[in-house]
């Protein structure tokens, strides 16, 4: 429970579309992935010359760094607890990280990042849903901020688990639009179908941005990057959106109820809409994760801050949940 997988697995279509193309594995892909490009172009209305594809949000991730960091020390920022390769690769960046921490709740602070935002600032790294929290950020409150933001520094939203978010709430291609609509080309969003689709060992991600930054990021793209049963099983799963919008309801249904558990036993969690749940349990966070691997679970630590946990099957929820009333109770191993 620390991958922040989808246990439930590949969309059924995609499990039919990744048979029928590994039949022709024996040739090369599509290395524009131009089918899977048109498609999500299609299903997120904006032009093809601004969708890029890459294997898995992490490498449309370092190459945006990349590209806005350069050789010239520039600075990223990101919140603190975030996704770990955010240091990463600002580091293969060679840049600077400066990290500013949540709010006590658990969410980013947009008013400390923008205070943050200093000269050498050129990259903001938003992940929403948050992880590890799970909180969020809702529309109103992000185009506030992306009104604020100098035209010099780079805004990417990286929405790997909007597709768990409650409809509406979260919508970062849609303030990305406004943005690009009023003349401001520094919001990017970068997706994936790692997450609620099911298909993280396949690597595909996708990038919506303005048309000369999806230009750039492609052409950074090893060839034929994306594997061709990739390709068919992305293009399978977008196409099954009930399915898709099904499954993100059944795993809401169980957040709520294991947020309901933990907090019946004491904990303070976070409201999420992620795959996943934050408890802050402060510098216990190693001890805590220890105690659950005696139940057999493994769940991410942020040391001295606290534990994310990957929703799973309601049997592996129930697991932890007797791992976390153990921890309470007193019966720790």
């Amino acid at each position: 429970m620390s991958g922040n997988e989808s246990h439930a697995g590949p969309l059924p279509a995609a499990m039919r579309a990744m048979m029928h193309a590994a039949s022709g594995a024996h040739r090369y892909p599509d290395t524009a992935s131009t089918r899977l490009v048109e498609a999500l172009a299609t299903h997120l209305r904006v032009a093809p010359e601004m969708v890029a594809v890459g294997a898995g949000s992490s490498a449309l991730l370092q190459r945006l760094v990349d590209i806005a960091c350069g050789e010239n020390g520039h600075t990223v920022v990101t919140p603190s607890p975030a996704f770990g390769a955010y240091g990463l690769f600002a580091a293969n960046a060679g840049a600077p990280h400066r990290q500013i921490p949540l709010t006590p709740d658990g969410t980013v602070d947009l008013d400390a990042i923008g205070a943050a935002l200093d000269p050498p600032t050129r990259i903001v790294l938003l992940s929403n849903p948050h992880n590890p929290t799970g909180t969020v950020l809702d529309n109103g409150q992000l185009r506030r901020f992306l009104d604020t933001v100098p035209d010099r520094v780079l805004v990417v939203l990286d929405e790997a688990y909007v597709e768990y978010a409650t409809p509406g709430v979260v919508d970062g291609v849609m303030l990305a639009k406004a943005q690009w609509t009023a003349g401001r080309d520094n919001v990017a969003v970068v997706r994936t179908f790692s997450k609620a689709y099911g298909l993280a060992g396949l690597r595909v991600g996708y990038l919506v941005a303005p048309p000369m930054l999806a230009a750039a990021v492609a052409a950074a793209a090893l060839s034929f990057e994306v594997s061709s049963i990739g390709q068919a099983a992305a293009l399978a799963s977008l196409a099954a959106q009930g399915t898709l919008h099904a499954r993100c309801e059944l795993l809401a249904g169980e957040r709520a109820r294991v947020l309901a558990a933990l907090r019946e036993q004491g904990f303070v969690p976070p409201d999420s809409q992620a795959n996943h749940i934050w408890l802050p349990v402060g510098e216990d966070a190693a001890r805590f994760a220890e105690h659950s691997l005696g139940f057999g679970l493994t769940i991410m630590v942020y040391p001295e801050q606290g534990v994310r946990v990957t929703l799973g099957s309601r049997a592996d929820n129930d697991l932890f949940l007797a791992a976390a009333r153990a921890w309470t109770s007193g019966t720790r191993d």
